[in-house]
């Protein structure tokens, strides 16, 4: 539960942060790390998934 509680609130702050750029009006920047924010976020919820998968299987086999 804790990893899920993690990765959504480092997507949240991803969020934020370009809220914040097109609030600002900085396109330039919003466009330099948007695909960079993209990827990443990807990587966090397929990381976050695989730990908890992981979790899960090593608690059904102790529990068996």
């Amino acid at each position: 539960m804790l990893v899920i509680t993690a990765c959504a609130i480092a997507i949240g702050f991803q969020v934020n942060y370009s809220n914040c750029i097109v609030q600002v009006g900085d396109w330039f920047a919003l466009m330099d790390t948007s695909g960079t924010s993209t990827l990443l976020s990807i990587i966090l919820l397929i990381s976050t998934f695989v730990l908890n998968g992981v979790s899960l299987g090593m608690y059904y086999i102790k529990n068996k």
